[in-house]
């Protein structure tokens, strides 16, 4: 699971039995994401990981913005790169909000969660992901 932004990229994993982990929270020079683009292609292949579920920011409304155009550009990227990955996007509507709570939830410093929050959005997105492709809507 990743949750790009400008600056940073959340990135959580799940293992065999379907947990979801929390990993890394990367950072790179603002716009720079050609090196988190790298990064990331070093990790997916350090760890064998051959499906990614990329966060697909909308507005609240659905309709798109130029965070949204930033996500269609990485994922093309990834694939370009690697055409062996299957990428995926989540949209990833209020899933900052859900990682938010879940870390105020912990009780955790404002400075703990600023260093943490992509890396839970990523939870939060690759959790949706593997919810909705075991096809359990209405849980």
């Amino acid at each position: 699971g990743l949750d790009l932004g400008n600056k940073s990229c959340g990135i959580a994993v799940s293992d065999e039995i379907g947990l979801v982990h929390p990993r890394e929270n990367y950072l790179f020079p603002k716009c720079a994401f050609k090196v988190c683009l790298s990064h990331v292609l070093d990790f997916l292949h350090k760890e064998g990981i051959v499906e990614v579920a990329l966060g697909l920011p909308l507005n609240m409304d659905g309709t798109e913005s130029d965070s949204t155009l930033r996500s269609y550009r990485f994922k093309a990227s990834l694939e370009e790169a690697d055409p062996s990955l299957k990428v995926t996007l989540v949209n990833e509507t209020l899933t900052t909000v859900e990682a938010d709570e879940r870390i105020n939830l912990n009780k955790s410093s404002k400075k703990k969660r600023d260093s943490i929050i992509d890396m839970e959005a990523a939870v939060v997105i690759l959790e949706s992901y593997l919810h909705e492709r075991s096809g359990n809507y209405n849980d």
